[in-house]
C-alpha cells in the first residue's frame, strides 16, 4: 500500500508535466532540466521499490539459513540419539552377557562378533538417515538460492527502468510516457517477488518439519532393527545352551 501511494504521487506529478502545453523551442532546455530532475526522482522511487524486494529476499535467505542450521543441529543430535537409543538399549543386556560369559560354552562364541555387526549395522542405518536428511536440506537451499538469484535479477530490471526509458526513447514526452507505463510494472514485479518469497518461506518451513519427522522415524527403525537383531542373537544363545 505504501508503494502504491508513493507511486500515485509520482504518477500524478508526471501526468501534470505530460499534460502541460506544448512549449516553444527556447524552453526545451528548461524542459530537459525538468526531465532530468524528474527521472532523478523516478530513479529514487524505483530504488525504494527495489529495496522492498531486496528486504523480502533477505528475509527469505535468513529464514532458510535458520532452517538449515536447525536441521544440521538435528543431524548432530542423531549421533547422541543413536548412542542413547541403540547402545544404551543393548547395554541393558550386559548382565545377561556377563552371566553367559561365565559359562564355558561354544554357544557364546559368536555373540561378541554378532554385537559388533549389530552396532555397525545400526550406525550405518543412522548414517543413511543423516545422508538422506542432508540431501533434502541441500535441495531446499538450492531451490531458495535459485529463487533469490532470479529475484535479484528482477530487482536489477526495476532499478534499470528509468535509464532504459531514456535509452529506448529519443523524445522527452516519450521518455515520460515510458516512466508512466513502467512504474506500475515495477510495483507489480515487487509484489510478485514478495508474494513468492512468503510462499517459499512457508513451503520450506513445512519441508523442514517433514524432514524432522522423517529423520526421527528413520532413526527409530534403525533402533528397532538393532534391538531386534540383538534379541535374536541372545535367543539363539539361550536355545543353544538349552540344547547342551
Amino acid at each position: 500500500m505504501k508503494l502504491l501511494l508513493v507511486l500515485g504521487v509520482v504518477v500524478a506529478y508526471l501526468g501534470q508535466l505530460h499534460a502541460g502545453p506544448v512549449v516553444a523551442d527556447h524552453s526545451l532546455v528548461a524542459i530537459s532540466s525538468t526531465r532530468n530532475e524528474l527521472f532523478k526522482e523516478f530513479d529514487h522511487l524505483l530504488n525504494g521499490i527495489a529495496k522492498e524486494a531486496i528486504d523480502s529476499l533477505s528475509s527469505l535467505q535468513q529464514n532458510t539459513e535458520k532452517q538449515v542450521a536447525s536441521v544440521e543441529t538435528a543431524i548432530q543430535d542423531l549421533e547422541t540419539l543413536y548412542n542413547d537409543k541403540v547402545l544404551k538399549e543393548i547395554s541393558k543386556y550386559d548382565g545377561v552377557l556377563q552371566e553367559l560369559e561365565t559359562k564355558v560354552s561354544p554357544c557364546f562364541g559368536a555373540v561378541p562378533e554378532d554385537i559388533k555387526k549389530i552396532v555397525h549395522g545400526a550406525r550405518g542405518q543412522a548414517g543413511v538417515c543423516a545422508k538422506n536428511t542432508i540431501a533434502r536440506v541441500r535441495e531446499i537451499k538450492k531451490n531458495v538460492e535459485a529463487h533469490i538469484h532470479f529475484g535479484l535479477g528482477k530487482v536489477q530490471d526495476i532499478v534499470a527502468i528509468g535509464r532504459q526509458c531514456i535509452v529506448d526513447n529519443k523524445g522527452i514526452l516519450e521518455q515520460i510516457n515510458c516512466a508512466l507505463e513502467s512504474a506500475p510494472k515495477a510495483v507489480s514485479i515487487v509484489e510478485e517477488i514478495v508474494r513468492d518469497a512468503a510462499t517459499l518461506i512457508a513451503e520450506s518451513s513445512q519441508e523442514v518439519a517433514d524432514i524432522s519427522v522423517d529423520t526421527e522415524q528413520c532413526l527409530a527403525v534403525a533402533v528397532q532393527d538393532a534391538v531386534g537383531r540383538f534379541n535374536d542373537a541372545l535367543k539363539k544363545v539361550s536355545e543353544c545352551l538349552g540344547d547342551e
